[in-house]
């Protein structure tokens, strides 16, 4: 259990040299771009105290997951040069794009893991079945 934050916010954000508590908690939440999570161990409160701080000063916030959501780092990987996911070292892709390692190993597997037979190679590439041979 966190220890209770048991002084005036405004008062602990002069301390800290903020003009304000709603200057203090921009700053770390919009600016800095910190999470609840993490004002909250600093500020040593609950993460609920924080955002009902965050309402009452009309700060706006974040939709959840923000731009590490599952989707967006897909999205990130889908964009870029295939070829460049697969010859770039896993770390040094990870750091580049801004995509987590595990989500490119993921990714990797997914682009990877069709059989031949359902990949069409070339112009003069043919079914093994022609559509006149297939039966209904």
């Amino acid at each position: 259990m966190k220890p209770r934050f048991d002084h005036n916010w405004t008062d602990y954000a002069r301390s800290i040299g903020y003009a304000d508590e709603k200057d203090m908690l921009t700053d770390m939440y919009v600016v800095r771009e910190l999470s609840l999570t993490q004002i909250a161990d600093r500020l040593q409160c609950g993460t609920h105290t924080v955002n009902r701080h965050l309402n009452a000063l009309n700060v706006t916030k974040r939709s959840r997951g923000g731009c590490n959501s599952q989707s967006n780092q897909t999205r990130k990987l889908f964009w870029l040069d295939q070829r460049i996911i697969h010859k770039l070292a896993l770390n040094r892709l990870s750091q580049e794009v801004g995509v987590s390692p595990s989500m490119i190993y993921k990714y990797r597997r997914l682009v990877t893991r069709l059989p031949e037979d359902d990949v069409w190679n070339s112009v003069s590439s043919v079914p093994s079945q022609g559509l006149n041979d297939m039966q209904p």
